[in-house]
């Protein structure tokens, strides 16, 4: 077969009764290979913003021997959009190209992003593309108070509750920060009395 053209490939099958069924196949000769590309995974994928996102890849070109596949010369290119619209500022911090990694924090709470890949053949300039969907949601409200759950004290003494280390898993707590009244929390207490009797407060 020659490249650049078209040819067309017909199969007729019959059985002993002499009944027949035929069909054809219409393939076009390309000069160049096409690499083969897909993102291993759904489709469509969720996570939470405080997870690092992570798109492994899968690309190769078939050999024209038919003797396997091979993933040498070609050049890995990665875009991340939101609403339509490529966002430059998002740059994967992954050591192999052939992989998408994005620190935790990078990306906005309810939006959709199109993460997309490319693979270019250097040799010919021939491409292939694939991409997916991620959907970023909403993490946790944590509450923390210090010293743990349950609490001894004497009759008659004061008992202090810290509460500030309470965090929003959607803001990153790095070095302690973003917790707290400093990270818009708002807090409401309540006291109810267990034993020896159920009171719905401590009075």
């Amino acid at each position: 077969l020659f490249p650049g053209f078209s040819y067309t490939i017909a199969i007729s099958v019959c059985n002993f009764l002499d009944s027949c069924g035929m069909t054809r196949k219409n393939v076009l000769v390309r000069s160049d290979l096409l690499p083969f590309v897909s993102l291993p995974g759904r489709s469509y994928r969720t996570i939470l913003r405080k997870d690092p996102l992570s798109v492994q890849s899968n690309a190769y070109l078939s050999l024209c021997s038919g003797d396997g596949t091979s993933a040498k010369g070609l050049q890995y290119s990665w875009s991340i959009g939101l609403d339509g619209i490529r966002d430059s500022s998002l740059v994967s911090t992954a050591k192999s190209s052939s992989l998408m990694l994005l620190p935790s924090y990078s990306l906005q709470i309810n939006k959709v992003y199109d993460i997309e890949l490319t693979v270019v053949v250097t040799s010919t300039l021939a491409s292939s593309k694939a991409s997916i969907k991620v959907f970023v949601a909403s993490g946790a409200i944590v509450p923390v108070v210090v010293g743990g759950d349950s609490r001894s004290v004497k009759a008659g003494s004061t008992l202090t509750l810290d509460a500030s280390l309470s965090y929003d898993e959607d803001k990153d707590t790095t070095g302690n920060g973003n917790r707290g009244l400093a990270s818009g929390l708002q807090f409401q207490w309540s006291c109810s009395q267990t034993s020896p009797s159920f009171n719905e407060d401590c009075s």
